[in-house]
């Protein structure tokens, strides 16, 4: 990714202030030609999402664990 980052800066030197979608089309298109995939970051995140989502629900809802 470091690698990359000056082309990136280029293209979004070249398209500021002007058609931010093309300028996304052209930093997609060199993510492609590099093999990056752009959403890896986030997949670690994701991944652990239901292990905090039932932590929370846990430690918030003591009324929905008792049993009658």
């Amino acid at each position: 990714m470091q690698n990359i980052a000056p082309k990136v800066k280029a293209i979004q030197e070249q398209y500021k202030g002007r058609d931010q979608q093309e300028m996304q089309i052209k930093v997609g298109e060199l993510y492609k030609q590099a093999g990056i995939n752009p959403l890896a970051g986030c997949l670690p995140t994701l991944a652990t999402l239901p292990v905090w989502i039932g932590l929370y629900r846990y430690a918030c809802c003591p009324v929905l664990q008792q049993t009658t």
